[in-house]
């Protein structure tokens, strides 16, 4: 009786002793995981602030572009429009 009490021991000694390796091993691992979610995290924040920054300094260059091209297309449209005006100015002089 002795006997097999003392090789139930030992199983239930090898078993607690391979949980305590598993749950090591997995401690470990989740650990790693929480460590490289951290980082991927603080990547994404920082990806975003760099894309927030991006965007905002491109809109005023846009919008300086815009305002730019509206202002010589307004001006190529006056000038169009003067010289048509000098035009018939002219052929109602020779008339």
């Amino acid at each position: 009786m002795a006997t097999a009490a003392q090789t139930a021991i030992t199983a239930i000694d090898a078993a607690i002793q391979t949980v305590s390796n598993n749950r090591g091993t997995l401690g470990a691992a989740i650990n790693r995981l929480r460590d490289a979610s951290a980082v991927m995290g603080t990547q994404v924040e920082n990806l975003t602030a760099a894309q927030n920054n991006i965007m905002a300094a491109d809109i005023p260059t846009a919008i300086s572009n815009l305002s730019r091209q509206s202002v010589l297309n307004q001006t190529a449209w006056l000038l169009w429009a003067q010289a048509n005006s000098q035009e018939q100015s002219i052929l109602k002089l020779l008339q």
